[in-house]
């Protein structure tokens, strides 16, 4: 049997030094399902302090759509803190490449956001400066967006999303371990993948009802405490606040549970909620 070979990624980075006297500032969209509801979030920064930041609804829409809307809420929140020039991050290529006159705008409902965008730059008595970033550059501005449209990925605090830190002292009991409910294969074989996409996350399925389907929150935050320790529990709390009792929050305590770690169950979370957004509108529609 050919053995599979695992898949090589190479991380991109992206740093462009901020001039001086500049604002700067990351923004994101996010869209639970494509079209569906939209959340814009993004933080304005002046030097390492931050300014301000924002987490909002934006009604219903597409990934594009909320792209450009985070951006011109952005640009409007430096115009509102006195900003004479700002440098804009957002990990849309299509926002970014468009601003910038390296792609044409040919879809109408996005050309009159272009216009507004365009036109918000144009208010500023400096320049402005459109920025492409890799998505893990812009882990704020996504956080943010997330969090808005209801699918938090991480706590906030200050303006930065805490990412997930294992605590490297702790060690779970293999025999408590193996007392609980079988998981399969699947499980295995996605933490296997170096940097899973979104079609990873959307293929890991349980195949129907398992041993962890029908716990109460209770018992999986036990769980989760044993496989990844204590602090796996508190942040997962911080990072789903008042939505651990959601269908979002459930689903993500149970795949952390079956032994995701807590931000890739956070992550398969977010992509089980877009594609059930997604069957609800083609099954209405």
């Amino acid at each position: 049997m050919a053995r599979r070979r695992k898949r090589k990624t190479k991380r991109r980075e992206v740093r462009v030094q901020v001039p001086d006297g500049w604002l700067s500032g990351w923004c994101d969209g996010a869209c639970a399902g494509n079209p569906g509801p939209m959340g814009i979030g993004g933080v304005l920064r002046d030097g390492q302090q931050a300014l301000a930041e924002f987490s909002e609804t934006a009604g219903p829409g597409s990934n594009n759509e909320a792209e450009y809307l985070a951006m011109i809420r952005l640009l409007e929140l430096g115009l509102a803190h006195g900003g004479t020039a700002l440098m804009c991050h957002s990990d849309s290529e299509l926002v970014v490449r468009q601003l910038n006159g390296g792609y044409a705008v040919r879809k109408r409902h996005l050309y009159r956001l272009y216009r507004q965008a365009l036109r918000l730059a144009n208010q500023y008595p400096g320049a402005v400066r459109f920025v492409w970033i890799p998505r893990d550059q812009n882990t704020d501005a996504d956080a943010l967006a997330s969090r808005a449209v209801g699918m938090p990925q991480a706590p906030m605090q200050e303006g930065h999303a805490e990412s997930w830190c294992p605590d490297p002292a702790y060690q779970a009991d293999p025999e408590a371990l193996a007392a609980l409910p079988q998981t399969g294969a699947a499980i295995a074989r996605f933490l296997s993948l170096s940097s899973p996409r979104f079609r990873d996350y959307l293929g890991l399925r349980t195949g129907g009802m398992d041993g962890y389907s029908r716990l109460r929150r209770d018992r999986l935050r036990e769980i989760i405490s044993l496989r990844h320790g204590p602090g796996a529990v508190a942040w997962l709390a911080r990072a789903l606040e008042d939505l651990e009792d959601s269908a979002y929050g459930k689903n993500a305590l149970r795949w952390c549970a079956r032994g995701l770690l807590p931000d890739l169950a956070l992550k398969k979370a977010s992509v089980d909620l877009e594609m059930a957004n997604r069957f609800v509108r083609k099954k209405t529609g």
